[in-house]
């Protein structure tokens, strides 16, 4: 059934009143994209999930081609994020190996200086009384 003029909402430009505008928008039919499908072995038919119409079987085919090639260049793109984290990772944990080796190396020298220190103190203290 076709909308007539009565049916069709008018949309006015500004400054103007409905009757004015001469202007007539039509409303746009639901649409739907065919993203589901459902398989009828018995029939042999392609159907869309959604709205139920009969949907040519290579474009349906096609439609799950592409969906699939998507998928796998997505895959692709998140294994090269996950090779990027994990170098970084490891760069991390060297740097952390690294820092940890620093800090003992520092408290080995510390405690190398404040045995030097006891040590001159010690044989400061013997040679006062000597002195």
């Amino acid at each position: 059934m076709m909308p007539t003029d009565e049916d069709t909402p008018v949309i006015p430009i500004r400054g103007e009143t409905t009757e004015d505008a001469g202007v007539r928008i039509l409303p746009a039919p639901p649409v739907c994209l065919h993203w589901r499908f459902g398989l009828h072995e018995e029939t042999r038919r392609v159907t869309c999930g959604r709205c139920g119409r009969e949907v040519d079987a290579f474009d349906a085919l096609m439609s799950l081609s592409l969906e699939v090639d998507r998928y796998v260049h997505r895959l692709e793109r998140l294994k090269g994020d996950e090779r990027l984290v994990q170098a970084r990772v490891d760069d991390l944990r060297r740097q952390e190996r690294n820092v940890k080796a620093r800090v003992r190396r520092l408290k080995a020298g510390e405690r190398d200086v404040l045995a030097e220190r006891r040590a001159a103190r010690g044989a400061g203290e013997k040679e006062a009384p000597d002195g």
